[in-house]
C-alpha cells in the first residue's frame, strides 16, 4: 500500500507539472509523409515546423534547413511555441542532420522554446538549434520550456533570458533525459538558472552532455544545472561538464548551483567537472557545487581551482589546470568509450559526438585547367562537440570510374566551434571528364561523416573548327562553310567570330560574329585572303585558327599589240600580243584584223603570243585588235579589248616631178631655182623616219652635176605639206649641161 501511494503521488505531481496531451488532431496536407515512425511527416518550411502543433503525437523529420528569421505568429512577438500548457509534445522529431536557425521569442508569458513542453514518450533527436534569442517570464529553454521526455544528440546555441525562474539553455525545467547533448547558450534569469537546464528533478538524467555559455542568476545558479533534486525517482548527472562562467548570489556552482535528494531517491553527480569562473556575492558559492544537501552522491568529479577562482566546493575535488589536463587525475573515468584526452594539452572531452560537416556548393563546377581554374575551392564548416578531439578532413577527387585521382587531407583539433573550411584541391595532371569531390571528416572514435558528393567537370580541350573548303586556287571570290564543335562543355555561341584579312597575323579588329554552319564569303580584293576564326567553349578554352590562303582575282586581263613593222608596210608583217597575266584558250579567232588576215598564232608563254598579219588592199590601213572576252585568266575574268593598232599597207612606188625646167631644156636666161615634188610622203629607208623640213636637208636625197662633174653651188629646202624640194642657185649659172638625180633609197 505504501508503494502504491508513493507512485500515485508521483503521477499526480507529474500531471500537475506536465499537463496531458489533448485537443483535435488536424491533417498535414502540405507535408509529405504519414506521421508514423516508419513514414514521418517531412518538414521543409517554417510553416511545416509550426504545423507540428496540429498533431502533437505524430512522427516528424526535418527534410531541409529551417530558417526562422523574421518568422512571426502575427503578434510581432516572434515564434509561438508548439503546444500549450495543456498540450505538450508527445511525438518524435528527428533533425536528420539539418538545422533550425534564428528562433526568436520576445514574450512575457511562460513555457517558451521551440516547444512549450515535451512529455514522455515525446522524443527530440539530432536537433541543431542555432542562434536562438529567447526572452520571457519563466520556464524558458531553447528546445522546450519543460521536458519530461527525451532530448538526445542535440545542441542549442544563442541566448536565453527570463525575468523569473526555471531558465536553461536547452530546457527551463526537466524531469526527463538529456543524452549526448550540449548548449552553447548565454543564460540569464533569477532562480534555478543553468547552462543546460534550469531546474532538474524527479528522476531526470543528464548523460554525456555539457554546457559552455555564461550563466547569470540570483539563487540556485549552475554552469550545467541550476538546481538538481531527487524526488520520486533518482536524478543524476553522469559524464558531463560545464566550462561557462557562472555568476549569482547564493547557491552558485560551476556545474550545479544546488543538489539535493531524499532518503529514497538521491541526486547524484558522477564523472563530471567544471572549469568556468564562479562568482557569488552571498552564501554557498562553490567551484563545482554551491550547495549540497544529504542525501546526495558526488563521485569522480572535479573543478578547476585556478580558473574558477574558488578553492572550495560543497562537493567534488579541486584541481589545478595542469592536473585536470592529465588522464591520471580521472582514475574513475572511462577513457576507452566515454572520454578522450590529449594528455597535458586538453581537458577531457566526450566521445559521444561525431563531427558535423557542412560543405557549401561549389562556386564553380566547370574547369579548364588554366591558371585560376586548375584547383577546386572548397568552403564550409566542420564542427565536433568533442572539444579537443583530433579530426581529419579528407578531400578526395574521383573520376567517372570511381578511381581516386587526387586527394588532400587536413588535420585539425576541435575547438568547440564551427571551424571554417577554406581549402583547395589541385587538379594538376587531370584530363577532361566528369569528376566527383568527396569531403569527409574523421575522428578516432566515430565513423567518418561524409558531405554530399560535389560533382564537377573538367574541359581542357578547346573547340574544334573545320572549314568546308580550306583555301582555294584563283577565283573571283572566297567562300567556305565553318563548323565549330565542342564535345566537352559545348561551344559558347556568343564567342564565335571571324575576320578575313590578307595577312596570317591575328587581326586586332574587324571581327564579326557568326553561327556554326554559316557560309563565310569574301567578295573583293585581289590577292591571297585568310579566314581567321576564334571560338571559346563554355569552360573558357579558346581556339584561334587560320585557313589556308584563298586566292581572289577580280581584275580582267589586258592585252597589248606590238610589231617590228613600222607604221607603213608593203608586205605581211609579224605582231606580238602580250597579256597582263596568263590566260586560257586564246586563239586566232580572238584577233580582229581589218584589211587583212591573221595566221601562224603561236604561244610564246602563258601570257604572250605571236602571229602574222597579211594585208589585203594597198593604200588602206590594216587594223589589228584583240576583242573583248575572248580569253580568261585563272579566276575566270574575261579580258578587256586591246587598243586598235593600225598599219598603212602601200605597194605603189612614189613618183617625182621636176619643176622650173624640162628635160634637155636650153636656157639663155637660166632660172634662179628649180623644184622636185614627190607624189607621196617618203622615207629615207623603209621603216625609217618620214622626211621633214628638219631632216631632209641633212640627207643626201638629191645631187646635181655640171658637165658630168659634181655641182654644189646651190642650197635647198623641203616643204612637208607639198612634199617639194626647192633648189636655189647661188648666183648666175654659167654655160654648161646640168643634171639632177634623186636618190633611189627614198621609199
Amino acid at each position: 500500500m505504501k508503494k502504491t501511494a508513493i507512485i500515485l503521488c508521483m503521477l499526480l505531481l507529474v500531471l500537475q507539472t506536465f499537463p496531458m496531451l489533448g485537443g483535435i488532431k488536424k491533417a498535414h496536407a502540405a507535408m509529405a509523409g504519414g506521421g508514423t515512425s516508419l513514414n514521418p511527416y517531412i518538414i521543409m518550411t517554417p510553416q511545416d515546423l509550426s504545423d507540428i502543433r496540429n498533431n502533437l503525437s505524430a512522427a516528424y523529420k526535418l527534410g531541409a534547413d529551417i530558417d526562422l528569421a523574421g518568422y512571426d505568429n502575427g503578434d510581432h512577438k516572434g515564434w509561438l511555441p508548439i503546444g500549450d500548457t495543456s498540450h505538450f509534445f508527445t511525438g518524435t522529431l528527428e533533425g536528420n542532420g539539418y538545422a533550425i536557425r534564428n528562433l526568436t521569442i520576445d514574450r512575457t508569458s511562460t513555457h517558451l522554446g521551440l516547444f512549450v513542453g515535451i512529455l514522455s514518450p515525446g522524443k527530440v533527436n539530432d536537433i541543431h538549434l542555432l542562434d536562438v534569442n529567447l526572452k520571457g517570464f519563466q520556464y524558458i529553454g531553447g528546445i522546450a520550456g519543460a521536458n519530461s521526455g527525451t532530448i538526445s544528440n542535440s545542441y542549442v546555441t544563442g541566448s536565453v533570458y527570463g525575468s523569473s525562474a526555471y531558465i536553461g539553455g536547452m530546457a527551463g525545467f526537466a524531469a526527463g533525459s538529456f543524452q549526448n547533448s550540449y548548449a552553447a547558450v548565454n543564460v540569464s534569469g533569477t532562480s534555478r538558472v543553468g547552462g543546460l537546464v534550469g531546474d532538474f528533478a524527479n528522476g531526470g538524467n543528464i548523460l554525456n552532455s555539457y554546457a559552455t555559455g555564461s550563466v547569470t542568476g540570483t539563487s540556485n545558479v549552475g554552469g550545467l544545472a541550476g538546481n538538481v533534486a531527487g524526488g520520486f525517482t533518482a536524478t543524476s548527472i553522469q559524464n558531463s561538464y560545464a566550462t561557462g562562467d557562472v555568476t549569482g548570489t547564493s547557491a552558485v556552482g560551476g556545474l550545479a548551483g544546488k543538489i539535493s535528494g531524499d532518503s529514497t531517491y538521491i541526486a547524484s553527480i558522477q564523472g563530471s567537472y567544471s572549469t568556468g569562473i564562479v562568482t557569488g556575492s552571498g552564501s554557498d558559492i562553490g567551484g563545482l557545487v554551491g550547495l549540497a544537501t544529504s542525501p546526495s552522491d558526488i563521485t569522480d568529479s572535479f573543478w578547476n581551482m585556478e580558473t574558477s577562482g574558488q578553492l572550495t566546493s560543497a562537493a567534488g575535488a579541486g584541481k589545478t589546470t595542469a592536473q585536470l589536463k592529465m588522464q591520471s587525475t580521472y582514475s574513475g573515468l572511462d577513457f576507452n568509450t566515454v572520454w578522450g584526452i590529449r594528455d597535458g594539452e586538453t581537458y577531457p572531452y566526450l566521445l559521444a559526438f561525431k563531427p558535423i560537416l557542412t560543405v557549401n556548393p561549389l562556386t564553380r563546377v566547370l574547369y579548364n585547367l588554366s591558371s585560376g581554374q586548375n584547383e577546386v575551392s572548397v568552403t564550409g564548416t566542420v564542427y565536433d562537440a568533442s572539444i579537443g578531439v583530433h579530426m581529419n578532413v579528407d578531400y578526395v577527387v574521383k573520376d567517372s570510374s570511381n578511381a581516386t585521382v587526387a586527394s588532400v587531407t587536413h588535420n585539425t583539433y576541435s575547438n568547440g566551434g564551427a571551424q571554417a573550411i577554406v581549402r583547395t584541391v589541385p587538379l594538376t595532371g587531370l584530363v577532361s571528364g566528369s569528376y566527383t569531390l568527396m569531403v569527409s571528416a574523421t575522428q578516432s572514435y566515430n565513423a567518418p561523416v561524409a558531405a554530399a558528393p560535389l560533382a564537377f567537370t573538367i574541359d581542357a580541350d578547346p573547340p574544334s573548327v573545320s572549314f568546308g573548303t580550306n583555301g582555294s586556287s584563283w577565283a573571283q571570290s572566297a567562300s567556305t562553310t565553318v563548323t565549330v564543335n565542342d564535345t566537352g562543355s559545348g561551344a559558347d555561341v556568343s564567342t564565335l567570330q571571324y575576320a578575313w584579312t590578307q595577312s596570317t597575323s591575328t587581326p586586332a579588329g574587324g571581327w564579326t560574329n557568326f553561327s556554326s554552319g554559316d557560309t563565310l564569303t569574301q567578295l573583293s580584293g585581289d590577292g591571297n585572303w585568310y579566314l581567321h576564326v576564334r571560338a571559346a567553349d563554355v569552360a573558357g578554352n579558346v581556339t584561334n585558327i587560320i585557313s589556308n590562303p584563298f586566292m581572289i582575282d577580280n581584275t580582267a586581263p589586258t592585252a597589248a599589240i606590238s610589231s617590228t613593222a613600222g607604221g607603213t608596210v608593203n608586205t605581211a608583217f609579224p605582231i606580238t600580243i602580250t597579256f597582263s597575266e596568263p590566260v586560257n584558250s586564246f586563239n586566232a579567232g580572238g584577233i580582229v584584223v581589218g584589211n587583212g588576215t591573221v595566221s601562224n598564232l603561236t604561244s610564246v608563254s602563258a601570257s604572250a603570243y605571236t602571229a602574222t598579219v597579211t594585208p589585203i588592199s594597198s593604200g588602206q590601213l590594216v587594223t589589228v585588235q584583240v576583242a573583248v572576252n575572248v580569253t580568261t585568266d585563272a579566276a575566270g575574268n574575261g579580258n578587256t579589248a586591246s587598243t586598235v593598232v593600225s598599219f598603212l599597207y602601200d605597194t605603189t612606188k612614189p613618183t617625182v616631178v621636176f619643176g622650173g625646167f624640162t628635160a634637155n631644156q636650153v636656157f639663155s636666161n637660166p632660172p634662179s631655182a628649180v623644184f622636185v615634188t614627190v607624189s607621196e610622203a617618203v622615207y629615207w629607208v623603209a621603216g625609217g623616219a618620214p622626211l621633214t623640213s628638219a631632216n631632209a636637208l641633212a640627207l643626201p636625197l638629191i645631187t646635181m652635176e655640171k658637165d658630168n662633174a659634181a655641182f654644189s653651188t646651190y642650197s635647198f629646202s623641203y616643204d612637208e605639206l607639198s612634199r617639194t624640194y626647192t633648189l636655189t642657185f647661188n648666183g648666175m649659172l654659167g654655160d654648161g649641161v646640168r643634171s639632177w638625180q634623186r636618190v633611189e633609197k627614198c621609199k
